[in-house]
């Protein structure tokens, strides 16, 4: 792959083509940039098609590939793929709502096409799915301990208010302000909310249209059936990116609360019913019951947590995007999630008698980050663990740090050993230019180096220096340097770096990489991994949270 990138860098993307095919070959954790490099190949020799084909076969092994995604929208656009070309700068956004490229990509896209304008990619439902009665699902569970999500959470756990919204309900409900019943309606009716800012308060029209309620008093919904859901709908918002703003089906209640900026919409119901949910959303599809039932225990432990740290003056305990935890109703319910939940049911981990605060990530790389080293307050109690039956030695050295990230994951790991994981969760490679790591970091001039100044007993970057022609920016926690790299898209900061010249300067920086996440935690991967190999989830929870005791509800 080196020749190749230096035969293109050298303006000779015939030479560069052989090499470049030979790397697509070798391996899936090197062909997403193998992939990537071919298409560039492609395009230097004016092949669109050939381009295309590329790109997209990169994108379908690692979707967090944005240099891949926005050459693939500017060659639909050239192409005159209007439609597929605004879906991609859509994704953009989604990975990094700063991204004013791509912002002012689709204002130009829209401009250009000829009439409606393309729909952005989001779940979107006709009717309420859940049996109102419960016909063929588990028990109704009991109704506490009851949890409060804020639902339509951005990247920051903070809300996202809507301008208006519909919703539909499961069975015959009332919408109640307080205790006063504002409005009584029907199964599987069309009702609309919506917010008029020039007086701060919602009005509620019914299917017909009709006003039916306006103030700013909360509404609240309000139903006898045994398993009631609500779904809200087509909901309307000042953006679109960096949070879910698709439609939701949701167990429970569904709560109203117009504010200064819009409509805030709170999800109230059991935490054992928001359980099946949220797990299936942090498992996904394909493991075992014994993955799932250590998810429930980490997703309940997790809740329980936040619960307890809620106030008085919070809207809610618990946001519904993966800042707090990715919640988003009864979509991501599925059979093996829900059975693990009641089998577990009341089971969390304790730290001296609390719900213990606790982390999770999809792939470690080989070996999980120690919460004392995360820079963050509160996570001492989480251990660095090797994910698989041998203890694999940390890399001591950037030359066996280079070799760890260089080679396949270790023999028997793990978060190799499942069907859900995806090669480039384990390793990944990624091909940062220097000009568009400038642009984030004007003051230093024209970047010269890129330098891992400490790194945590794991191998993982805690400071990169940023060395420039006019200065030098030192970046300090996962956060920070994730956000320079490449914000919202760089899998983890198990990485090495390597860099690509250019005559004297650097025109690129080559990152090779281990692991999705901060390696904190339960490594999903792993769970999913053990779980194959016949351990239980007490077992795998031992396994990752060594010093946590699994307790009852409180």
């Amino acid at each position: 792959m080196g020749l190749g990138i230096t035969a293109l860098a050298g303006s000779k993307p015939q030479a560069a083509k052989v090499p470049l095919r030979n790397a697509l070959i070798q391996g899936p954790y090197i062909l997403p940039v193998a992939s990537f490099e071919t298409a560039l190949t492609a395009l230097a020799m004016n092949d669109d098609r050939a381009a295309l084909a590329f790109l997209q076969q990169g994108l379908d092994v690692d979707p967090l590939f944005p240099e891949a995604l926005r050459k693939l929208a500017e060659v639909q656009e050239r192409l005159g793929n209007l439609k597929s070309a605004f879906r991609d700068r859509e994704r953009l956004l989604a990975l990094n709502p700063a991204d004013r490229e791509s912002a002012e990509a689709i204002k130009k896209i829209l401009r250009r096409l000829k009439g409606p304008a393309p729909q952005p990619a989001m779940r979107r439902l006709a009717q309420p799915l859940l049996d109102a009665e419960g016909k063929n699902l588990l028990e109704v569970l009991p109704a506490n301990p009851v949890i409060r999500v804020v639902l339509f959470s951005d990247q920051g756990g903070e809300p996202v208010a809507a301008s208006r919204f519909r919703f539909m309900t499961n069975a015959p409900f009332s919408l109640t302000a307080d205790t006063e019943t504002v409005v009584t309606g029907q199964a599987l009716e069309n009702w609309q909310v919506r917010f008029r800012p020039e007086k701060r308060w919602l009005e509620l029209r019914d299917p017909q249209g009709n006003l039916r309620y306006e103030g700013r008093a909360r509404l609240r919904t309000a139903m006898t059936a045994r398993q009631p859901s609500v779904l809200v709908r087509s909901a309307e918002f000042s953006r679109s990116s960096g949070f879910d703003p698709g439609d939701r089906e949701l167990r429970g209640t569904l709560e109203i609360v117009p504010g200064a900026g819009g409509l805030v919409l709170i999800n109230e119901l059991p935490l054992e019913a928001y359980l099946y949910g949220a797990v299936g959303s942090a498992m996904g599809p394909g493991s075992l019951l014994e993955a799932y039932k250590a998810q429930a225990v980490v997703s309940r432990t997790t809740a329980l947590w936040y619960k307890a740290k809620a106030s008085s003056k919070s809207l809610g305990d618990i946001c519904d995007s993966p800042a707090c935890q990715k919640y988003s109703g009864v979509n991501d319910e599925m059979g093996e999630a829900s059975r693990a939940v009641a089998a577990t049911r009341g089971v969390w981990l304790n730290l001296l008698g609390e719900p213990a605060r606790l982390m999770e990530h999809e792939n470690c790389g080989g070996i999980t980050e120690d919460g004392r080293e995360s820079g963050e307050p509160g996570l001492e109690h989480l251990s660095s663990v090797s994910d698989g039956p041998q203890t694999y030695a940390a890399p001591r050295s950037e030359e066996e740090l280079r070799l760890w990230t260089h080679e396949f994951p270790p023999a028997g790991a793990y978060c190799e050993s499942n069907g859900r994981n995806s090669s480039a969760g384990s390793r990944w490679i990624r091909v940062l230019g220097a000009r568009e790591l400038q642009e984030r970091a004007k003051s230093v001039g024209e970047i010269r180096e890129l330098r891992v100044l400490r790194r945590t007993s794991t191998g993982r970057a805690a400071a990169l220096e940023v060395v420039g022609s006019k200065a030098s920016l030192t970046l300090e926690g996962a956060g920070k340097i994730l956000d320079f790299l490449s914000p919202g898209s760089l899998r983890s900061t198990l990485f090495t770096i390597e860099p690509l010249m250019r005559g004297d300067g650097r025109s690129s920086f080559i990152l090779w990489g281990a692991g999705t996440g901060t390696g904190i935690g339960m490594c999903k991967a792993g769970a999913a991994g053990q779980a194959a190999a016949g351990k239980d989830y007490k077992a795998i929870l031992s396994h990752y949270f060594p010093t946590l005791k699994i307790g009852e509800a409180p």
